[in-house]
Formats: structure tokens, C-alpha cells, sequence
């Protein structure tokens, strides 16, 4: 074989090898920023995961304690009409509001709990 066209064979291997290399280099760089980015969004879904679990948690804390009102406005209620008087109504405009912002609110537990 001609020793020029040797050479020339050999700079074309070895720049052929650099364009290799290159691409390797590359596809690293851009699976390594993949995988990066899909550490932060599992991150992200898990701060997701656990911010719902605690709303679960409260809307059953805030179902019990409407619960004990409805139970103590059915008691003031009765003890209103067994004493001949009206609910006082500060304490009917409460409870519509409680009840009020629980329909909010399970709407909400709701939308996030599908």
C-alpha cells in the first residue's frame, strides 16, 4: 500500500475514533442530565405523595370535629325547643358556616383524591 495513502487511512481511523468518542461523550452527558432530571421530578412526585397523605389525614380530623358540632347543634336545637325558644341564631349561623366549608372543602379532598 501506497505510505501516503496509509497515512491519510490512518488520520481517517483515528478521526473516525474521535467522532466516536464524541458521540459517546455526548450520549453520557445527556442520559447523566436525564437521569438527574428524573431524580428531581420523583422528588417532587414523592413531596406530592406524602402532601396528600397528610390532607387525607386532616380532612378525617376536620370530618370528626364536624362531626361533634352537628352533634352539639342537635343538642342545643332540642334543648331550644323543649324550652320553647329559637335556636339562638349566632349559634345557627355558625353551624350553616361549618357546614358551609365542609362542602368546600370535600370538594376540594375531593378533586385531589380522585
Amino acid at each position: 500500500m501506497n505510505p501516503e495513502l496509509k497515512k491519510i487511512g490512518n488520520k481517517l481511523f483515528l478521526g473516525t475514533q474521535k467522532v466516536e468518542l464524541g458521540l459517546l461523550q455526548d450520549f453520557k452527558k445527556l442520559s447523566d442530565s436525564y437521569f438527574a432530571q428524573s431524580s428531581k421530578f420523583n422528588l417532587e412526585v414523592d413531596k406530592i405523595k406524602n402532601g396528600i397523605k397528610s390532607m387525607q389525614t386532616e380532612f378525617i380530623a376536620l370530618q370528626k370535629k364536624v362531626s361533634e358540632l352537628d352533634s352539639e347543634y342537635q343538642k342545643a336545637k332540642r334543648l331550644s325547643l323543649d324550652l320553647g325558644v329559637e335556636v339562638p341564631a349566632e349559634l345557627d349561623n355558625e353551624y350553616k358556616k361549618a357546614l358551609s366549608l365542609l362542602k368546600n372543602d370535600s370538594s376540594i379532598f375531593k378533586e385531589y383524591n380522585k
